[in-house]
């Protein structure tokens, strides 16, 4: 892919081409003012036909773009050109470190370079004298550990030249040598050399520029560091130095101060940005971790580059964030951390309980009350309490600034009660109310006079007015916000009275020179924008004007003065924008401190004088609209913005009630009696109340000093960019970054520097660099205007171009008074020549090198070939003499094997074909002895089944017969015993009573009745005998066939078990012949192993019989010219390496033959 295939083609080019509806854009009027952000609307496409001079190109669409969604990769198309809706693309693998180095500069071409180097996680990417910083919203490796700042430090001190890509601590490092650089050249005498340096961090809200600060002030103070252990290795080396050093020591502690308080002074000022972020910091919309303030931190070095102290600087502290709070916002993170990180004793302390941001009006307007980075409030609080003790706050003064902070909190809870129209009173049921005067040391009485009245002047006499509920709520809000704001400076002095070496009493005799830092606020255009937005952006315009000096002024300043001839270049200015804001007499902030100076001054008078005083202004604007709704349009430089008149006249007076003050003052705490000394109103020389300085003119005085210092350093810019609104990484949105590069003037900033010189060199270092360049070989000092003209013809000769008229602005040279002048074209192609005359030099040197090398190489290597060659002739000569002798051994033996390799195969072939056999007559046989042995089994069954069925049946007929035995028997035993017993009665009786033939007597009858009793009862219990007989045959007759049962069930069982025993039986039979056949197989491995090893101890005796005959035989010189094989004549020895490589093929396949054996026995097993 050349350079000239790719182009960046406009969406509506697209559009049209594919016949999609655009909507016509309305026209821009003065008075249609929307919010209107950019949308990036290029495409990257390859160019198939044509040219961008042609009416028609076809193109394809190169990659996808998620922010063009309807356009897809490939698609191919053919459009009509128009002008400037075509630019060419760069074709770079990778983007450069440094934009301008870019062959086709223009606003798609740097956002695409700064998405690549994004998704790549490089952030850090240089613009000529800008630095671009791309907050990636995460953690990036070893981005900024100590190895990465020691790899600076050492190309800073020129230990290590090789180039890196740019960073921060690389930006820092450049203008703590400016600055080390000045202060030896103004030591020699060099009154003009600029000693102090500014870094200009800017952007977004949300854009990294308070880390950026961090980072750099890491880096500064380690560097100093890393100063003060060298300065003291050197002092340690002269004794009479080392041992003065030491007494003045010992006189500092001796006076009672610490002699390791220079040691401290970079971690003092560390730590003050923790201090400074818990009071000053505050969650938004845009950031969750945005300053809502700006600073001018001046960190104060000694000439050995030491660093001794630093002093901050405060802008315009937000402090209407601590009344209103935005949905999405949070308030300030100190009250945040003091309700999640107290312990239990100083929640008691302050009067906290169980409370948390939920219970107070001052943290749950918003209803948002974590942070989005996830840093946890706990954590940070007690990062807090190490960094107040590291900057000299006491226990008493923590404690002190720590009850003003709850204070506030129960304060924003306090209700007002209305006692007339005119007239209120504070609600003493409110719970809150106890813990705000017991924080706060003040008396209930004087804290209701101070916000339900106030106080009015009028002919020399001082009258007091009540409230309405309204009012003592406004009057609330102030006090609240006034307060926190003198915390906030008393803080900011604490941390200057601590660090600052001026305030330290140390004198400015040792501070050599100083890097500023400035972190404050970028543009800001909200949905509803008030006087502090019209502040920030004012700043921002001061700062903007700044920089255009800066980049745009100072290149053609610096080029005049050398006397080059340069083409004046048109900038964007903001003079105007300026002259709107705070012109006197006629700008928006003096017509709102005129307005606040009167006592009827409001937001509606302020809006009439506006609208009166500002409607021509070319950069004002104030429709019918917007005037009905008392709102104003700011074109600013970096775009419109609207602001509401609401609150305008209010905030700029920025009022503190007399009698709040007074009840300050009267507070039994002596910080918080500090805060009402320092919002008291300013006495005159003559001891009258002077007027209190309004907000805009305080903001504006500190911008016009911050101006005139930052006039005073060498100024460094870095341009901080968000690439997306959502806070997360990995997203890079392209219209934002349009936007941000837009309004910070960076496109114009690079296309200065690639249209003027970006770069120069001093004569002396120019001679240095290019004098080998010379026709002439040699160029001394004064020879300049020679080696200029000569490196001005190759240049032209390179490039092409005829230069008879002005050869010098042909080739892109200019010769200054001091300096030499290049363009970028003319660098690169000045540093082309330059390595190509390195290249060819060191190209002949290494020629000559690697001549003597390559000859030295050859000799050696000569010698050693004809030697090798002599031994390797003899030995094809012994080979030659050797080979019949072994022709015929060698027949002979590969007869033989060829022998026994067919019988093994035979073997083996008929070993597995009866083993075969073995197998499935084993497995038939076994099939056929278990049918018959089922088959026995039955029949034995039947047979055992028929045999128990007789014995059963005689069992029954005869338990019967017996039982009628058993019957027969008693009947006859009680017959015969019955006819005893009357036998023997009868006999018994005398003859005179024997009965008469014919009859019986009634005695007798009565006898024989008595026997018949006796014989029924008898039968009777014979009877019951029988049944209990046939019960009991019954209960034997069940058990014998419950037995039988049993019985046949064990010995069905005994018969699967008497199978199972035989199958196993046959297979163990089976396994110890396959055992056998394995023995047997393993046996006739090592008989083959065996063989081989005689084989090969046979050919080792022939190996060495060639050997003897070798060293008996002498090389024949006639055969030197030959090229022998050991093979060409005999075939012999190639037959027997065939032999023995059959060998090892057979027994490798023998042993996976045996393993394919050992497999199938585990299987049966």
């Amino acid at each position: 892919m050349t350079e000239q295939s790719i182009i960046w083609v406009n969406v509506l080019l697209i559009d049209k081409a594919l016949g999609k509806v655009e909507e016509k854009p309305k026209k821009s009027k003065k008075g249609s003012h929307e919010d209107k952000r950019t949308v990036f609307s290029w495409i990257r496409c390859l160019l198939l036909s044509g040219g961008l001079a042609d009416a028609e190109i076809s193109i394809e669409i190169a990659e996808n773009d998620k922010e063009l969604p309807g356009y897809k990769k490939g698609e191919k198309m053919t459009i009509k050109t128009e002008e400037g809706k075509l630019l060419m693309g760069n074709s770079f693998e990778k983007p450069p470190d440094d934009l301008i180095t870019m062959t086709h500069l223009h606003e798609p071409a740097v956002v695409y370079s700064l998405e690549k180097r994004f998704n790549e996680d490089v952030i850090y990417t240089a613009t000529g004298p800008m630095l671009i910083a791309i907050n990636p919203f995460k953690i990036i490796g070893t981005m900024y550990d100590e190895d990465k700042m020691k790899t600076y430090w050492r190309i800073g001190e020129g230990i290590d030249m090789q180039k890196l890509e740019p960073h921060i601590f690389g930006f820092a490092d450049a203008a703590f040598r400016q600055m080390t650089s000045g202060i030896l050249e103004k030591k020699g005498g060099d009154d003009l050399a600029k000693i102090n340096q500014a870094i200009l961090v800017s952007g977004e809200s949300g854009a990294g520029k308070t880390v950026t600060v961090k980072f750099i002030m890491k880096y500064l103070a380690s560097l100093s560091s890393r100063k003060q252990e060298y300065t003291k290795k050197r002092r340690a080396a002269s004794p009479g130095r080392g041992q003065k050093v030491m007494m003045q020591s010992r006189a500092g502690m001796a006076r009672g101060k610490s002699w390791m308080a220079g040691a401290q002074v970079e971690e003092k000022i560390l730590q003050s940005g923790e201090l400074l972020e818990s009071f000053g910091n505050a969650r938004t919309l845009r950031n969750d971790n945005s300053s809502r303030f700006g600073k001018f931190i001046e960190l104060q070095f000694k000439d050995t580059g030491s660093l001794i102290g630093a002093r901050v600087d405060t802008y315009l502290l937000e402090k209407v964030r601590l009344v209103i709070q935005m949905p999405g916002e949070r308030n300030y993170h100190i009250f945040y951390q003091l309700l999640d990180g107290a312990t239990d004793e100083e929640r008691e302390k302050y009067i906290l309980g169980k409370l948390g941001p939920k219970d107070f009006k001052l943290t749950n307007q918003s209803g948002t009350y974590g942070r989005r980075d996830g840093v946890p409030d706990e954590e940070t609080f007690e990062e807090l309490i190490v960094a107040m003790g590291t900057m000299g706050f006491d226990d008493g003064v923590q404690d002190s600034i720590f009850r003003v902070v709850a204070g506030f909190l129960h304060a924003s809870n306090l209700l007002f009660e209305e006692v007339t129209d005119d007239s209120s009173k504070l609600a003493e049921s409110n719970p809150h109310l106890e813990p705000v005067l017991s924080l706060l040391g003040i008396r209930k009485e004087a804290f209701e006079e101070a916000l339900c009245q106030f106080e009015i002047e009028a002919g020399g006499k001082t009258f007091n007015k009540t409230v309405n509920v309204e009012g003592a709520e406004k009057g609330l809000s102030a006090l609240i916000s006034n307060t926190f704001g003198a915390m906030f400076n008393y803080i900011v002095d604490r941390i200057n009275s601590t660090v600052d070496c001026n305030v330290k009493g140390e004198g400015s005799s040792k501070k050599a020179g100083f890097i500023g830092l400035l972190d404050i606020f970028g543009f800001e255009a909200f949905e509803s924008n008030s006087f502090e937005q019209l502040c920030i952006n004012y700043c921002n315009e001061m700062l903007q004007q700044q920089f255009n000096l800066f980049v745009f002024k100072t290149q053609q300043d610096t080029y005049i003065e050398e006397g080059i001839n340069w083409d004046s270049i048109t900038f964007p200015d903001n003079v105007k924008i300026i002259d709107l804001i705070s012109k006197k007499s006629t700008g928006i902030l003096s017509i709102l401190t005129d307005q606040s100076r009167q006592a009827r001054g409001s937001d509606k008078t302020f809006a009439s004088a506006l609208y009166k005083g500002c409607d021509k202004h070319p950069n004002f604007d104030a429709p019918s609209l917007m005037k009905a709704k008392h709102k104003f349009v700011v074109i600013h430089y970096a775009g419109q913005v609207e602001y509401n008149i609401d609150g305008f006249v209010e905030k700029n007076r920025d009022e503190v009630p007399r009698k709040a003050s007074s009840l300050l003052e009267n507070s039994t705490i002596d910080l918080i009696q500090l805060f009402g000394k320092m919002l008291a109103p300013p006495v005159s020389k003559s001891g009258r109340t002077a007027k209190r300085p309004t907000a805009g003119g305080q903001f504006t005085k500190q911008l016009s000093q911050l101006k005139k210092r930052i006039t005073e350093t060498a100024p460094h810019y870095i341009r901080c960019l968000k690439p997306n609104q959502v806070l997360k990484p990995s997203i890079y949105n392209k219209s934002m970054i349009c936007d941000q590069l837009r309004y910070a003037g960076v496109l114009e900033a690079i296309k200065v520097a690639r249209l003027g010189f970006p770069s120069r060199y001093q004569h002396k270092a120019f001679i240095t660099r290019y004098k080998f360049l010379s026709e002439n070989g040699d160029i001394s000092s004064d020879q300049i205007d020679e080696l200029t003209r000569d490196a001005t013809k190759q240049i032209l000769a390179a490039s092409n171009k005829s230069g008879s008229d002005d050869c010098f602005t042909a080739a892109g040279v200019q010769k200054g008074k001091t300096m030499i002048f290049l363009t970028q074209s003319a660098f690169e192609l000045l540093e082309g020549l330059r390595a190509h005359k390195l290249e060819s030099s060191s190209v002949k040197i290494q020629s000559v090198v690697r001549r003597f090398l390559a000859r030295c190489n050859y000799v050696n290597d000569k010698k050693s070939i004809i030697k090798c060659q002599a031994y390797i002739r003899g030995f094809l000569v012994r080979q030659e003499v050797c080979r019949e002798r072994e022709r015929m051994g060698a027949t002979a033996f590969q007869s033989a094997y060829r022998m026994w390799v067919q019988q093994r195969q035979y073997k083996t072939r008929q070993y597995i074909a009866l083993w075969i056999q073995r197998m499935a007559r084993g497995v038939a046989g076994r099939k056929r002895y278990k049918k018959l042995y089922e088959e026995h089994l039955s029949k034995l069954a039947v047979q055992k089944l028929e045999a128990n069925s007789a014995i059963l049946l005689q069992c029954v007929i005869r338990a019967r017969r017996a039982k009628k035995a058993v019957e027969d028997r008693v009947a006859r035993e009680a017959k015969q015993t019955t006819e005893l017993e009357v036998k023997k009665e009868m006999e018994a009786k005398p003859a005179k009573e024997k009965p008469k033939k014919l009859g019986f007597s009634f005695e007798d009858q009565n006898e024989i009745k008595v026997d018949e009793e006796t014989v029924n009862r008898l039968l009777k219990e014979n009877k019951s005998a029988v049944l209990q007989v046939d019960k009991c045959a019954a209960i034997a007759i069940e058990e014998k066939t419950g037995r039988r049962k049993e019985v046949a069930e064990l010995r069905k069982s005994l018969g699967s078990a008497h199978a199972e025993v035989a199958k196993s039986k046959q297979a163990l039979v089976e396994v110890n012949l396959m055992l056998c056949d394995a023995n047997e197989l393993r046996e006739e491995l090592l008989r083959v192993k065996e063989e081989n090893r005689i084989l090969q101890s046979r050919l080792q005796a022939v190996e060495a019989e060639h050997k003897k005959l070798e060293s008996e035989s002498q090389p024949r010189k006639n055969v030197s010219e030959k090229n022998f094989s050991p093979y060409d004549t005999h075939t012999d020895l190639k037959q027997l390496d065939h032999g023995l490589y059959n060998i090892k093929a057979e027994g490798k396949q023998g042993k996976k033959e045996l393993q394919d054996l050992f497999e199938a026995l585990a299987n049966l097993k």
